[in-house]
């Protein structure tokens, strides 16, 4: 009997891969919601904080910092209007044609 050299045909392989991929991703990302869940609960049970996250004090702003606020923020040369600040044009608006 005469061997055959097997044909393996691209896009075949292609998909195969894109499938081995596509599982591969799943699981880990199974696994890792998984781990987190784990670990939500471990620290619920034992009264653990997680000491990764930080937290910020709330900000405040005093009535004088609001009023200020959009004085200091405009650029020079700028007006102002209920909807905002709007840079004033030194010349007129060119325009192409098309």
């Amino acid at each position: 009997m005469r061997m055959i050299p097997l044909y393996i045909d691209v896009a075949v392989m292609s998909a195969t891969i894109e499938a081995i991929v596509g599982v591969v991703i799943a699981v880990s990302a199974f696994l890792i919601i998984r781990f987190r869940k784990a670990k939500k609960k471990v620290q619920e049970t034992l009264h653990l904080e997680d000491s990764a996250k930080e937290t910020e004090g709330d900000v405040v702003l005093l009535d004088d910092e609001i009023e200020k606020a959009p004085a200091e923020a405009a650029e020079p040369g700028a007006e102002f209007f209920e909807g905002g600040s709007e840079v004033s044009a030194s010349g007129p608006e060119e325009t192409t044609g098309a």
